[in-house]
């Protein structure tokens, strides 16, 4: 599991998450993507999800999802999964 430290929350991001960023061929992609979780600070602006999904939040950054649940007793977000709008929801 890759953590970074925020001002606000630790972040972690689960194998499944990891894994998907390692995997992206187009490393802009993964630069954007890794830029705006560790940037983002304002949890406002995420969505909650519901159905299978309830107790997360996600964000969009370009055509991908990042998936995520925020334990605000620790101060950690757990990066669940990383994918494209087309199938990240039918995981």
């Amino acid at each position: 599991m890759d953590s970074t430290k925020d001002m606000e929350h630790d972040i972690h991001f689960s194998s499944v998450a990891d894994r998907y960023l390692k995997k992206l061929s187009n490393k802009d992609d993964v630069k954007r993507i890794r830029e705006a979780i560790y940037n983002f600070r304002d949890l406002h602006y995420s969505k909650k999800l519901k159905g299978k999904f309830k107790g997360l939040n996600r964000i969009q950054i370009g055509k991908y999802r990042v998936i995520f649940k925020i334990y605000k007793k620790e101060l950690v977000i757990l990066v669940v999964d990383i994918g494209k709008r087309s199938n990240i929801h039918r995981k």
